[in-house]
This record gives C-alpha cells, sequence and structure tokens, in this order.
C-alpha cells in the first residue's frame, strides 16, 4: 500500500486526493515493511499511522477507525476513484493502521527517494524517519455542532477521534545526499531559519579527484547538550568510519575544520524531537592535496 495526499482546504471545505497503489503483483521484491516479532522489530518500532486497504494492515500494525458526524445542514460531501478502506457519504468512516510500539525519537528506515506522508499518532509528533525531513501539517474537521455522534475505536491518529478531530499529517522529504563536486556547500535543514526537530539526515562527500577532503563551517549554532541535537563527522564512505568528531553547540566543530585521511566524508546530522531549535549550520567543503592546504 502506498498512499500520496493532496488537495485544497479553505473556510469552508476540504478536499484530500489519495494516490493508492493496488496492483500487488510486483510486491514479491519489495523490502517488507517494518514491523515485526523479531529484534529488527525493536530497531524500526515507531509510533505513527497510515490508512489502511484492502481491509488488512501490514504485520506488526494495529487497525482502527474513526467515525466523523458531518454537518447534516447544506451537507454536499461527495468521492470519486480509488479510496482507503472506509465509508464515505453524508458521513466520514474512515479506516487506519498504527504502529503503536516504538518512540518517535528513534528514527526508522523507510524509503525516502519520493517524499510521503504518515500520520502522527499519540501526540503531535512526527515519527524520525532516516534520511528525510519532517514537516508537521494538520487538518481541523468542523463536525456535526448538534447531537454530534463522533467516535473512534482500536488504533488512529492522534485527535483523530475527538470531537471536532484534528488530523496532524507528517510530510516527509529525503535528506540524503552525495555531493562529487571537488567545492561544495550544505547546511542544516531550513536554514538560515530554525531546523525541524527530529530530523535525521546526511551527506556523502565523495571527490575523485583530489585525496583528501576539508570541511569548514560558517555558521554552527546547535543545542549544547550532546544528547539532543548533533553533527557527527566520519573519515569514509559511510558511518562505519572512524569518527572524526561530534559537534552540538557547547562542542563546536574546530574553528581551522576538519580533514578527511581520504577522498570521502561521512556527515549526519540528527535533531530530536523536543522544542527549542536553533538555526543550524553552514557548512563548506574542499578537495585538498594534503592536509591543511586547499586544492
Amino acid at each position: 500500500m502506498e498512499f500520496h495526499l493532496d488537495g485544497i482546504v479553505d473556510d469552508t471545505k476540504v478536499k484530500i486526493s489519495f494516490c493508492i497503489k493496488e496492483d500487488i503483483a510486483d510486491d514479491g521484491s519489495r523490502s517488507a515493511w517494518p514491523q515485526g516479532s523479531s529484534l529488527l522489530s525493536i530497531l524500526v518500532a515507531g509510533k505513527y499511522c497510515i490508512y489502511r486497504k484492502r481491509y488488512q494492515c501490514p504485520a506488526g500494525f494495529t487497525s482502527g477507525d474513526v467515525f466523523w458526524d458531518d454537518e447534516d445542514t447544506w451537507n454536499s460531501n461527495r468521492l470519486g476513484g480509488t479510496l482507503p478502506d472506509g465509508t464515505y457519504n453524508t458521513n466520514t468512516w474512515i479506516y487506519f493502521c498504527c504502529k503503536t510500539d516504538g518512540d518517535e525519537d528513534n528514527p526508522i528506515l523507510l524509503p525516502s527517494k519520493s517524499p510521503f506522508f504518515l500520520l502522527a499518532y499519540k501526540s503531535a509528533k512526527c515519527q524520525m524517519v532516516k534520511w528525510a525531513v519532517a514537516t508537521l501539517e494538520w487538518i481541523y474537521f468542523d463536525t456535526e455542532d448538534w447531537n454530534n455522534q463522533d467516535q473512534a475505536d482500536g488504533a488512529y491518529p492522534h485527535d483523530a477521534g475527538k470531537p471536532p478531530p484534528t488530523v496532524y499529517y507528517c510530510y516527509y522529504r529525503g535528506c540524503n545526499e552525495t555531493l562529487t563536486e571537488v567545492r561544495g556547500t550544505f547546511q542544516s535543514p531550513n536554514y538560515p531559519g530554525k531546523y525541524p526537530n527530529g530530523q535525521y539526515c546526511s551527506w556523502r562527500i565523495m571527490v575523485n579527484v583530489t585525496p583528501h577532503i576539508h570541511l569548514t563551517f560558517t555558521n554552527f549554532s546547535l543545542q549544547n547538550e550532546s544528547n539532543t541535537d548533533a553533527l557527527y563527522v566520519y573519515d569514509g564512505e559511510n558511518a562505519t568510519g572512524e569518527v572524526l568528531g561530534v559537534y552540538h553547540g557547547s562542542n563546536p566543530p574546530p574553528l581551522g575544520g576538519i580533514y578527511s585521511t581520504t577522498n570521502h566524508m561521512f556527515v549526519i546530522f540528527k535533531s530530536d524531537n523536543q522544542t527549542g531549535s536553533y538555526t543550524g549550520f553552514n557548512a563548506s567543503y574542499y578537495g585538498v592535496n594534503k592536509p591543511g592546504k586547499c586544492s
């Protein structure tokens, strides 16, 4: 099941459009959705919801539903095309599949090449997803004012079962870049504005024409505590390389910059889901022939 949400929201109506994958013929070659009854589930468990389709949820998810008692007066609800499981008439009854066994602050791995949505579960916080930037959005639905019959059962998105309902959508865009030019720049999400909470981004720097990389920062502003927001710099192609430094507000990168011992460097930026983010960083890198000298 794959969903993309788009639509129109104004003071008088809400129009939501879905793109739904129904053909499962090629799913045998796809990676399984993070789930489980094994050690893997401990590593990928999270808190989020998706829309249900074909009357069943992926393994490891809990099914739930909400019933929205829409306005009776001047009701113009209408539908078309393929929709998530539910009943859509003068009222709305819609089903969800929710992951309930994890922590929003523990990043899970989902395909992030194309943008996608998840729905927040239990709180107005987005599940951290590796290599994706999350933006929290919400829609408030004005259901029936008199003798309201809104109700919910099982697992469902945060506040979707509270009359009147609000649904919190988390919009994800990939943030795992590969940089191959001899020199370049990269920044924390939203720079020079404050970076969002709950981010997990990476930059893989690969300079083929020089043997070393020099990384410098023109601005660096993160939380002071090492266990909150931090920048990790590795000597090599990925996080298995030697750690060149872990930097945060009270331990910024050295003014002279950071040098790799090879022509590869890997950088990870992680922000927690707590409030109080900062402006982040603006970084520049250069391919160099010798540590301490720019090419």
